[in-house]
């Protein structure tokens, strides 16, 4: 994978992972349940994931595949979610 590839994509997963991260942290009338709880701990440790190979300079191609498919796997289940709350 090109550099440039691996950044279109850690691009992709971060904008996703706001998204989601927004979605659980705003203002509801409930609590958090256990899965959205997880989920939230998951986006966490993906963003810091994508924050950590920046401060050291890249990625390499196995962090951004797993990356990549950890928030792709979120979005499906997340954004689901999103098209009932509409």
């Amino acid at each position: 994978m090109t550099k440039a590839e691996a950044n279109q994509m850690m691009d992709y997963c971060y904008v996703h992972l706001m998204v989601m991260k927004h979605y659980y942290e705003k203002t509801r009338e409930f609590e958090l349940d256990i899965i959205e709880k997880a989920n939230l701990e998951q986006i966490d440790e993906l963003l810091s994931a994508i924050q950590n190979g920046i401060d050291r300079g890249y990625l390499i191609d196995m962090e951004v595949t797993c990356i990549n498919d950890d928030a792709t796997q979120l979005w499906e289940e997340v954004s689901q979610i999103f098209s009932k709350t509409k």
